[in-house]
């Protein structure tokens, strides 16, 4: 443990990692780990508030910013930095972030959260934060894979060596079904309140018969509009669809476009809208919309029809991602397979369209057991009394 000749009582040591660090050994003292490297601010202050005899401030000097270095703000700025962060895609990038920048500009007592260190984070403090959103639990789950990512930033840079939440998560899954899915009755409402043509029916058709997302509906230009000539059971075909790439999944596709074709439902609704835009759906300035925008809007179209919308409705609320489910149903009532579904909606897995096909399956085979006890109960009540023959 070799000393350092310019900081009496401090010596090196190697940690479990490998790495070099300094600690101050004195007796009638407790031995205390100096963070940083010789000669640098941090160290410098560490050590004077140890021999001095006062509280280690470790975070004189500021980052850009104002960041304290080993903060939870520091670890955010370098969560943006990552490659992890940068792979999402912007929609779950500003989602998180919003979140994040709120928690950090939170107070904890007299104290910014995110001035804290981030190293004196504990499993108490996460459940705390968590608290914030104790009405959305849907909210505390996505507060906690932010809080998560975080964490990793500390430990991958070496500040902690404990996650303080682990295996939290199980303790805040919230079961649901996600979207509420639209029923016929609730298309009719909507259908029936607004005109044809109009911007909400439109980004509802889009929804609904196209099974889009609204980061495609938003998306969705008129130069996507194509033609397809194929054999299918024998009869050649000529189908006019819109052929796009996913939002959702496009680096992992790696650019595979899909192909959805028009149906004659479909084709009602846009027969009426100009294509000489660039956008099939328009804002009343004429341009096309942000996804976050265009969800916000459908929300204020859903409310307006006398629908249930929003946070406040909790689990009914309609959403466009509900217009998605709505297909996905029809698709399974009227026996598409697995992998159609899939090809329609976009799908990695077959797990979202077998969840379809059960659910409808369920239906079919229920009614039909049903309907067999009601004609076998019909044939016992019409059948003549057995008499007994001695």
């Amino acid at each position: 443990m070799p000393k350092h000749p310019d900081y009496p009582h401090v010596s090196s040591f190697t940690d479990r990692h490998g790495k070099t660090r300094w600690r101050f050994r004195k007796a009638g003292h407790k031995d205390t780990v100096i963070p940083g490297e010789p000669h640098s601010a941090e160290f410098d202050a560490a050590y004077e508030a140890i021999v001095g005899g006062r509280p280690a401030k470790t975070n004189v000097i500021l980052l850009a910013g104002g960041v304290r270095p080993r903060s939870i703000k520091h670890a955010y700025k370098l969560l943006k930095e990552s490659g992890a962060w940068l792979k999402l895609d912007f929609s779950t990038r500003d989602r998180y972030g919003r979140l994040i920048e709120t928690l950090l500009t939170r107070k904890a007592g007299s104290e910014i959260i995110g001035d804290g260190p981030l190293a004196e984070v504990k499993r108490t403090h996460v459940k705390q934060w968590l608290q914030f959103h104790k009405d959305t639990p849907t909210m505390q789950k996505i507060m906690l894979i932010c809080i998560s990512k975080l964490i990793m930033i500390g430990i991958e840079n070496e500040w902690i060596t404990a996650d303080p939440t682990y295996k939290m998560m199980k303790d805040y899954r919230h079961d649901t079904d996600g979207h509420a899915t639209w029923t016929p009755e609730q298309c009719d409402q909507f259908e029936q309140f607004y005109p044809l043509g109009s911007t909400p029916r439109v980004a509802f058709a889009l929804g609904v018969w196209l099974g889009l997302r609204a980061s495609d509906i938003a998306r969705l230009r008129w130069d996507h509009l194509t033609t397809k000539r194929m054999i299918i059971n024998g009869e050649e075909r000529t189908v006019e669809g819109f052929e796009i790439l996913p939002f959702k999944g496009r680096k992992k596709k790696k650019g595979q476009t899909v192909f959805l074709p028009i149906t004659p439902e479909l084709a009602h609704e846009l027969a009426p809208l100009s294509r000489d835009t660039d956008f099939v759906l328009l804002s009343s300035w004429k341009r096309g919309y942000s996804p976050r925008t265009l969800s916000g809007r459908m929300i204020q179209w859903v409310r307006a029809a006398g629908l249930p919308a929003g946070r406040l409705a909790g689990d009914l609320a309609l959403s466009c991602h509900g217009l998605r489910k709505a297909l996905g149903m029809r698709m399974a009532e009227t026996g598409a397979s697995t992998r159609e579904m899939m090809d329609v909606l976009g799908h990695n897995s077959p797990s979202q369209a077998e969840l379809y096909s059960r659910k409808a399956r369920q239906v079919h085979l229920a009614i039909n057991a049903m309907d067999k006890v009601a004609a076998g109960e019909a044939k016992r009540r019409k059948a003549p009394g057995l008499k007994i023959v001695k």
